[in-house]
């Protein structure tokens, strides 16, 4: 985890994200306490064309707090794209 919090403090890709040319599902919880929920918005516009998905009442386990809704929104996003 210290490793982990260490690369997010250092590694910054934010001036590539405009760069991205792939399909793009941004999820974040409203109650995330690592990052804050404009922290998803903010990755989901610098992004071209990416589906941003805000989880109201989750954390930053999104996938564990709310499997089956997490799993749904991959799904679904992988359909129309595939």
């Amino acid at each position: 985890m210290m490793a982990q919090l260490q690369a997010c403090i250092t590694h910054d890709t934010n001036a590539r994200l405009p760069a991205l040319q792939v399909p793009t599902l941004v999820v974040h919880g409203t109650d995330d306490q690592l990052l804050p929920v404009g922290n998803g918005r903010l990755i989901a516009s610098r992004m071209p064309g990416a589906q941003l998905e805000i989880l109201d009442g989750v954390g930053h386990m999104f996938c564990w707090e709310q499997p089956q809704e997490s799993a749904e929104l991959v799904r679904a996003h992988a359909a129309v794209h595939a």
